[in-house]
């Protein structure tokens, strides 16, 4: 069985011959619709057309089309399984760098229990580390 997507398989995009749906851009203000013959770089999304035959939001799905999606479902499904699963030992080995990380932070009198930092002894609370405010000049 081959669950791979062809080109067969795309919705349309959107502005193919007999799509009735409207470009508009943000790239002025206000937003506005685009005319025809206008940039495409100028698109920042599409209004979908009630009537566009493309594009349209249908409620009801054909049991072909249900299957058709469910087989795309598994497809999807089964690779992004592949890739959790293949990234699975580096995220692993990367928290348990960090967890060694924080430990030594810890141990180094720098963080908290809760892993906030410890604020250095050597200067009261209300003093800034920058030293004083210069002076002003009263005009």
């Amino acid at each position: 069985m081959n669950d791979t997507l062809t080109d067969a398989d795309a919705e349309p995009w959107f502005g193919s011959p007999g799509c009735t749906c409207r470009a508009w851009t943000r790239q002025e203000d206000p937003p506005r619709y685009l005319k025809p013959g206008e940039s495409i770089e100028k698109i920042s999304g599409w209004e979908r057309g009630a009537d566009c035959p493309h594009h349209r939001v249908r409620l009801e799905i054909t049991d072909e089309e249900r299957d058709a999606m469910l087989r795309r479902i598994v497809t999807v499904t089964a690779e992004i399984r592949k890739i959790a699963e293949a990234v699975a030992p580096a995220v692993v080995a990367a928290v348990k760098e960090l967890e060694k990380a924080f430990a030594a932070l810890k141990d180094a009198g720098l963080l908290d229990d809760d892993g906030k930092p410890i604020a250095p002894k050597d200067r009261p609370a209300w003093a800034s580390p920058y030293g004083p405010p210069p002076h002003r000049r009263h005009r």
